[in-house]
C-alpha cells in the first residue's frame, strides 16, 4: 500500500511541475487588445486560413500561411527574432500554429483567440 501511495504521489508530482513545452512563449491577445498592443509592440500579423478565406477578407497588413498546406516549410523562412501575432477564423488553427512556432524556436508569439470570426463580430475593419 505504502510503495503504490508513494509511486501515486511521484506521478503525479512529474505531471503537475512547469511545462516542458514552449507554450510560455506565447501570450494571447484578445481582438479588442489588438490595437493597443500593436502600438506597443512591432509584430508581424500572420493569417493562418485557407488562401481562399484570405481572399475573402483578412486584417490589414496580414500575411497568409495556410496551416493546412507547408506551414512548416513556410515559417522555417521566417525570423525567429520577430514577434508575430497569429489568427485564424475560431482560434483552433492558430493556437496550433502558435505550439508548432514556438517547438521551432520562436520566442515572441501572440496567438489572436476567437481570430477573425471575433474580429468581424467586434466590426472591426477588413481588407478584402
Amino acid at each position: 500500500m505504502k510503495k503504490t501511495m508513494i509511486l501515486s504521489l511521484l506521478l503525479l508530482a512529474g505531471c503537475s511541475g512547469t511545462p516542458t513545452d514552449d507554450t510560455q512563449n506565447i501570450k494571447k491577445l484578445p481582438v479588442t487588445q489588438f490595437e493597443s498592443v500593436k502600438k506597443e509592440k512591432q509584430f508581424i500579423l500572420l493569417d493562418v486560413r485557407t488562401p481562399g478565406e484570405f481572399q475573402s477578407g483578412h486584417i490589414k497588413g496580414a500575411k497568409n500561411i495556410d496551416y493546412h498546406g507547408d506551414f512548416e516549410k513556410q515559417i522555417a523562412t521566417l525570423d525567429k527574432s520577430k514577434t508575430y501575432a497569429i489568427y485564424c477564423q475560431a482560434g483552433v488553427r492558430s493556437n496550433g500554429a502558435a505550439q508548432k512556432m514556438a517547438s521551432a524556436g520562436f520566442k515572441h508569439l501572440y496567438d489572436i483567440p476567437g481570430g477573425f470570426g471575433d474580429w468581424q463580430a467586434h466590426d472591426l475593419p477588413i481588407e478584402k
